[in-house]
């Protein structure tokens, strides 16, 4: 199932590269130092310093690809080692845009995959100003049995960029999240969001500071609390 899955990953995404016109394509690179692996859940996956990139590649069609790996760089067993691999489509219909994609997290446990769809629409609120209100809905399962439980969380939040500088954008995330009991943790209602400022050093470089903020709303018995998770990030757009 493991092989397999990665496999028919693998092969859709070459072959959405396959039929796009090669000068169509859009590669970044992007870096991050994080304070802590601060799980969707909003509980630490790694309580310590984490380095965190990933390598996506766009096409004209909608299709896109993204893998990512995260490590602390240390010789430990631990779950701050994760790869994933992500295949996806975006496009428009009206005045929505959407997005869905299929992921394989291969973790230092049982493998876990993850199936997502959103929707959402861009509010043009002046020249500099740009809100878009989005619903997301993201199902968990373990590729064995015995990992970790499946589960489904459904977000509904917006996203704002602000252009305060030709060179700096205020990039401020909010969302709430309905937790079913992912990985076996309780069901929460979480408020979580992001804040942090883009600066685009030129036409390829961007350098982001920010912080990713999560609480549960309501009562858990799990360990989770109130979470601050400060980062930096480097982007490089080929």
């Amino acid at each position: 199932m493991k092989r397999m899955a990665i496999t028919v990953i693998a092969s859709l995404f070459f072959w959405a590269g396959g039929t796009a016109k090669v000068q169509a394509q859009e590669i970044t690179f992007t870096s991050k130092a994080r304070q802590i692996y601060l799980g969707a859940n909003g509980d630490p996956f790694y309580n310590g310093f984490v380095p965190q990139s990933d390598l996506s590649l766009a096409w004209e069609n909608g299709f896109y690809g993204d893998v990512w790996f995260s490590t602390a760089l240390n010789g430990r067993k631990d779950f701050d080692k994760e790869v994933d691999i992500t295949f996806g489509k975006s496009g428009k219909i009206g005045q929505f845009n959407y997005t869905t994609n299929i992921n394989y997290f291969v973790l230092v446990i049982t493998d876990v995959m993850n199936v997502n769809g959103e929707t959402n629409r861009n509010l043009q609120i002046n020249r500099k100003v740009n809100l878009a209100p989005f619903l997301r809905g993201e199902v968990y399962f373990p590729v064995h049995k015995g990992g970790p439980r499946q589960g489904l969380m459904v977000v509904s939040g917006i996203r704002s960029s602000s252009e305060l500088h030709p060179r700096v954008i205020l990039l401020a995330n909010y969302w709430f999240k309905m937790d079913s009991g992912c990985f076996g943790y309780d069901r929460a209602l979480l408020g979580q969001g992001f804040v942090g400022l883009g600066f685009k050093v030129n036409g390829k470089v961007t350098v982001t500071p920010g912080v990713t903020v999560s609480k549960p709303l309501t009562s858990v018995s799990d360990g989770r609390r109130f979470q601050s998770n400060p980062e930096i990030a480097i982007s490089y757009r080929f």
